[in-house]
């Protein structure tokens, strides 16, 4: 008996050794995965230049990994979006400076840097020209601004074309207009969708700003409010006023990462606390960086960074980071001329 003990105590010893073993190697591995994702904390992102050029940067290097080349049919970046999934990247313009043609939305596949143009939408369909020729031109207006559905199958677009609703409303993959409603959702609000895509809710703080009208000036002041939208009938569902600024967020929201708002043509930059509508801080962006604010900034998940795209002397264009913690300019990568908001490559 005392043998045949010893023999399933060895056998035991060994399995339990084994056990730890693996058990170490397992902590490892899940602690190795941590660090990885710690590390892609802040992703990618895109950024398009009127210089026609699309640029990949590293946001946590602040370096540029990969750069298109020109692409014919890009005019002055306006607003841009991504569909991470396929790998989409969408791009609406205006007409550049000295430019004849331009197409108002690209659609180009980012995938392995491909770079390749996917579709080229003029929105409005082809008219015939004003003396009745039978020769037909597109009507081509500019998109001021874009954004993609949480699911990636509609495209609203802010779109200068005569006689379009405040937003009109594409199917991203065909460009066909689907429907037109008007519901604002690129003024100087902060805007979000609802997780299932039916809904816009609109933020904003308190303000107040100088109103003319019949010759005489006049100041408007406002409070805070959130307001919700219903993006397939294009009427609001609910507008509520925000005593004191508290709580600065979509219904559907838990986010408390600050609420960042522009002011003064995009000259100043507030930074609130959701919760209590407390300022946290307010930067004068041409005093701090000697740049102007392009387009509208992006923040980048939880990482308390905010990117900026902004334009220098002789046009020259830059994606700012600021660290919204401590006030400072945290990088600041240069970038084809008067570059759009960035798309982050990761959610």
């Amino acid at each position: 008996m005392m043998k045949k003990f010893g023999i399933f105590g060895v056998v035991a010893l060994i399995a339990t050794l084994l056990f730890l073993v693996t058990r170490m190697t397992g902590v490892e591995h899940m602690q190795q995965e941590q660090g990885d994702t710690a590390q892609e904390k802040i992703p990618a992102s895109y950024v398009v230049s009127a210089d026609r050029r699309i640029y990949k940067i590293d946001l946590e290097s602040s370096q540029i990994i990969a750069t298109s080349e020109p692409i014919e049919g890009i005019g002055r970046p306006t607003s841009i979006d991504i569909d991470r999934q396929n790998g989409r990247l969408y791009i609406g313009s205006d007409r550049g400076r000295g430019q004849r043609e331009f197409t108002p939305l690209l659609v180009v596949d980012v995938n392995e840097d491909r770079f390749s143009v996917l579709e080229r939408f003029t929105i409005d369909p082809l008219t015939d020209s004003a003396d009745d020729s039978t020769v037909s031109t597109p009507q081509v207006h500019a998109v001021y601004g874009l954004m993609l559905s949480p699911d990636g199958k509609e495209l609203y677009l802010g779109y200068g074309g005569p006689g379009h609703k405040l937003t009109v409303v594409l199917d991203s993959f065909t460009g066909a207009i689907i429907r037109e409603i008007d519901l604002p959702m690129f003024g100087a609000s902060v805007y979000t969708f609802s997780p299932d895509g039916r809904k816009i809710a609109e933020m904003w703080p308190a303000g107040s700003a100088v109103i003319e009208q019949d010759g005489t000036e006049a100041r408007r002041e406002w409070g805070a409010g959130v307001a919700v939208g219903d993006l397939l009938t294009g009427k609001w569902i609910s507008k509520t006023a925000l005593e004191d600024g508290r709580g600065l967020r979509a219904p559907w929201e838990s986010t408390s990462e600050p609420f960042v708002y522009f002011r003064d043509s995009n000259r100043v930059m507030e930074v609130f606390d959701r919760d209590t509508g407390t300022v946290l801080s307010r930067v004068d962006l041409s005093k701090l960086t000697g740049l102007q604010l392009e387009h509208k900034a992006t923040t980048i998940g939880d990482t308390g960074l905010v990117a900026l795209p902004m334009t220098g002397s002789a046009q020259k264009g830059y994606i700012v980071i600021f660290d919204i913690d401590s006030q400072e300019i945290a990088s600041k990568i240069e970038v084809g001329q008067r570059p759009s908001n960035i798309a982050l490559a990761d959610s």
